[in-house]
């Protein structure tokens, strides 16, 4: 069963859940979410969870991996890893076939590649130590304590800095602080070897003139549909703003917009172009997961024929469908 596992990624506003969800009925399979913001609850039309698409028009299809943890809570990666793998599990008992589905490259390479991660719990501790160093400081460190960055990202922000400190301290087995005054990279522990997920990997994508198009009239739907109530709402509830900044995209530009730091047109011109820079990261991450030897069958979303020449895709491949 493990070898019939599917995985549909793409950039954000490609159509990946409706083709996700018109793919599960005809193969009988369940999906499995990979999208770092979904995992919240009460984040729901901000990060386009799209409730609705996985009961209408047919069958329910069950989803996972939705809705894990509350906004005050961090979700991070280790933790993504070690409950998605429970879920793919737990499907697979079940003999159901497993359709994993999203744009997040970090989890989904994270599940492919099989990343080996540690736990590494928050500092307290340390995070009161360097309350006063700048990130250029932190970033020195990171960089001089580590051969081998796992991932860029880890130098944009101080929340991002901090976390990849506590993690480079873990895989040494040091504390964050004693980490602070080596000289020289550290010796990592070995790590556990761990799972990844073998799977018939499918891409959904369009022009991006076409992208950036969707891309707008998405943003416009969703406002329409009480985006920037969801996050008054959140405000309103007692999650702090730098909580909501630090969630990115339609969260820190609306949150701007509602401490009154700049203008609703200036907010939707803001936020249109960030997803569409967005998007444009996301294209990069997976020709990187390419070159280095995913395998990656993409499908046009211009394509009328899009469910059938998935299915075309898969039956190649081995895998036949009830449609």
């Amino acid at each position: 069963m493990s070898k019939d596992s599917l995985v549909l990624l793409g950039p954000t506003a490609s159509g990946k859940t409706a083709l996700a969800v018109a793919l599960a009925r005809c193969l009988d399979a369940e999906i499995v979410s990979a999208d770092s913001r979904q995992v919240y609850r009460k984040l729901d039309i901000g990060t386009g969870k799209d409730l609705h698409t996985y009961s209408s028009g047919g069958a329910v299809v069950p989803v996972h991996m939705l809705d894990c943890v509350d906004l005050p809570e961090e979700y991070h990666l280790f933790r993504y890893q070690r409950e998605c793998f429970a879920a793919i599990h737990d499907l697979w008992s079940r003999d159901r076939r497993v359709l994993v589905c999203g744009g997040t490259g970090l989890f989904l390479d994270c599940l492919l590649s099989g990343y080996q991660l540690v736990e590494a719990p928050e500092d307290e501790e340390f995070r009161a130590a360097v309350a006063d160093v700048d990130e250029e400081a932190l970033a020195r460190v990171y960089l001089r304590v580590t051969k081998n960055p796992h991932n860029i990202t880890d130098l944009e922000g101080r929340g991002r800095l901090l976390r990849a400190l506590e993690i480079q301290a873990a895989r040494c087995g040091v504390s964050p602080t004693e980490l602070l005054f080596a000289k020289a990279p550290l010796k990592e522990n070995a790590l556990p070897q761990t799972e990844a997920l073998e799977a018939i990997v499918l891409g959904l994508d369009w022009p991006p003139d076409l992208l950036r198009e969707r891309i707008g009239h998405r943003l416009d739907e969703r406002l329409r549909e009480g985006m920037l109530e969801e996050v008054h709402g959140l405000l309103q509830a007692g999650i702090t703003p730098e909580r909501l900044l630090r969630l990115g995209l339609e969260y820190r530009w609306l949150t701007q917009h509602l401490q009154g730091e700049i203008s609703f047109k200036a907010m939707r011109q803001g936020l249109y172009r960030a997803i569409c820079e967005f998007a444009r990261r996301q294209r990069m991450w997976f020709r990187r997961m390419e070159r280095r030897g995913q395998v990656i069958h993409w499908l046009s979303g211009e394509d009328t024929q899009l469910v059938s020449r998935a299915l075309a895709v898969l039956e190649h491949r081995g895998i036949h469908s009830s449609c």
